[in-house]
């Protein structure tokens, strides 16, 4: 089973594993329809648990400026304000714009750290900053869409609007015959967008927006960039709050700086920070 792109109304499209490569993010270029994008998300794992739990960066972000965590004026803030959702739009398939996401997210990784662990149903193995790739195709791209798809089929197989509408519910089976050319054609995108064509024509969505099961680009270094960032790579300082030397604590457990991470804790727990005893379970 491969990797599944979900969207509103249920929709849902399974990369032929071996046969089509995940290239979500290439359909907007390619096609001229749309936008393709990325949705920053912090992925973890926690203690006891094989299945991955995530935030949204954006959205995470969004809630600490809105309840005053986070600074209106500095790089989240200004991230913030560019952006509609809580995603990225990307132009360009072979770069994905992490980097603003993770200058802000560093700035402000006490209160991220303190925020995602306090939400956790347990102590966290592990933390990464990832990108899920998406979709989002509006009522105004039907059209362009729709000549995308017709380009790779033969003539006697095209399609036109009312024939999208005709066939809405009937299921994949209705365009099957379309379905059996378009196999192959362009590693797959023209199928792609047939199938997120008709789930939008179907339920006469406005937007159809859809993404991955799984991230699929990852930030690499991002916790050794928070370290740098507030200078956490010497000594603690003796006269930091629990609660910052806790999130300090977390970013270098995350940066798998374990004899580090170890020693933080335990300033941790002389301090009276008691959420660190969990984590000091993890690196025994």
């Amino acid at each position: 089973m491969g990797r599944t792109i979900r969207g509103q109304k249920g929709f849902s499209y399974t990369y032929a594993e071996g046969e089509q490569p995940v290239n979500l993010l290439s359909l907007a270029a390619v096609s001229g329809a749309g936008t393709s994008l990325v949705v920053p998300e912090m992925v973890g794992r926690v203690s006891g648990s094989d299945v991955p739990i995530s935030w949204s960066c954006l959205a995470l972000g969004r809630a600490l400026v809105e309840r005053g965590k986070a600074s209106r004026q500095g790089e989240l803030g200004a991230l913030l304000r560019k952006l509609d959702g809580d995603w990225i739009r990307v132009d360009d398939p072979r770069h994905v714009p992490l980097e603003f996401v993770q200058d802000a997210m560093a700035e402000n990784v006490v209160a991220i750290a303190l925020r995602i662990d306090a939400e956790a149903k347990g102590p966290l193995l592990s933390l990464a900053l990832a990108g899920t790739c998406g979709y989002h195709l509006p009522r105004a791209d039907w059209h362009r869409m729709l000549g995308f798809v017709n380009e790779s089929l033969p003539h006697a197989k095209r399609l036109d609007m009312g024939m999208l509408r005709e066939t809405a519910g009937k299921g994949p089976e209705a365009l099957a015959a379309q379905g059996s050319s378009l196999h192959g054609e362009i590693e797959g995108l023209p199928f792609v967008g047939l199938s997120i064509l008709c789930h939008a024509v179907g339920h006469d969505l406005e937007g159809l927006l859809v993404h991955e099961d799984e991230p699929e680009v990852h930030a690499e270094g991002f916790w050794d960039l928070a370290l740098a960032w507030h200078d956490w790579l010497g000594e603690p300082a003796g006269s930091a709050e629990p609660s910052v030397l806790f999130a300090r604590a977390l970013v270098a457990h995350f940066a798998g700086r374990k004899i580090e991470a170890r020693r933080l804790f335990l300033a941790c727990a002389d301090a009276g920070e008691r959420r660190a005893t969990r984590y000091l379970a993890l690196l025994r």
